[in-house]
């Protein structure tokens, strides 16, 4: 349907996969945990796509590597990426646009952001368990940009309210890794 609907422009399908953090952190399990023998929907989806033209970012091999090197991809007390996870995928798509377009490759994390270390509340695994969240809580790095994200023309939503990314509150408060949610949050205003 995309290839249709480009019509002759030269486009080209891409899958990012994002494995959950159980994959890349299979340590957290108790011990004695098997897995079974089947393979996961994570492994057969990879497989169909791979059977078409698409082309598929697998983020596993790359996670794994950040995470040799030391890197946090996901945090220890909630589900999702780390910012430095989120940077790392952004960089791999970046790459593959950089191959047809030079001026798409990615930002410097190191030139480009400033990082601030925090210590947060616990994420949605720890209030999952039914735990303190302001009692359990681990150490986040968070990165600005040091350049300006309010691109292109400003447009208006319907209220009249800015939708540049850089106007809207990322996180519930300055001790949370929890992504505002609610009316006029950056969150809600995103299609992820």
């Amino acid at each position: 349907n995309f290839k249709n609907r480009a019509g002759n422009a030269p486009v080209e399908l891409v899958y990012v996969l994002i494995p959950n953090s159980l994959s890349i952190n299979p340590e957290v399990l108790k011990e004695g945990t098997v897995r079974e023998t089947y393979k996961t929907r994570y492994e057969q989806v990879v497989e169909a796509i791979e059977q078409t033209d698409a082309r598929v970012l697998d983020m596993t091999d790359i996670f794994l590597a950040e995470k040799e090197a030391g890197n946090k991809i996901f945090y220890d007390t909630d589900s999702h990426l780390t910012e430095y996870g989120g940077y790392v995928v952004y960089k791999a798509i970046c790459d593959i646009l950089a191959e047809k377009f030079p001026e798409a490759k990615a930002r410097d994390l190191s030139k480009n952001f400033t990082k601030k270390t925090v210590v947060c509340n616990g994420g949605n695994t720890a209030k999952s368990l039914g735990l303190d969240t302001s009692v359990v809580t681990e150490k986040a790095d968070f990165y600005t940009p040091t350049f300006s994200l309010k691109l292109g023309k400003e447009d208006k939503d319907i209220s009249g309210a800015s939708t540049y990314i850089a106007d809207y509150d990322k996180y519930d408060n300055e001790k949370s890794m929890v992504l505002a949610s609610g009316t006029g949050t950056l969150a809600q205003r995103m299609i992820f």
